[in-house]
């Protein structure tokens, strides 16, 4: 009996993990400058080399000039943001 119950919670536990692998897409990260940003299409392109779609709440945010840091998949050939952070552009150091 305490072999059946041990096999029932391996087969539990495993294909809870598959199931956790297989709903995770494969996220990517890309960070830089914002160097355009589209409302209509809601994406920004960061360092003129990756353009992602954001939400309409951190589309608010974005502006062109920003340092962005973004995670993001790949669905239907778009990538699409699921963590952004915007933080302002960087002020030129000013000399004496």
């Amino acid at each position: 009996m305490k072999k059946l119950l041990a096999l029932m919670i391996a087969v539990v536990f495993a294909l809870g993990v598959a199931g956790v692998a297989m709903a995770s897409p494969d996220l990517k990260d890309a960070k830089g400058k914002v160097t355009a940003v589209d409302e209509a299409a809601s994406t920004i392109t960061i360092d003129d080399e990756i353009t992602v779609v954001l939400s309409a709440e951190d589309m608010k945010d974005a502006k062109k000039g920003m340092r962005a840091k973004v995670t993001y998949h790949v669905e239907d050939g778009k990538n699409i943001a699921d963590k952004v952070k915007l933080k302002p552009a960087r002020k030129a150091a000013q000399g004496c």
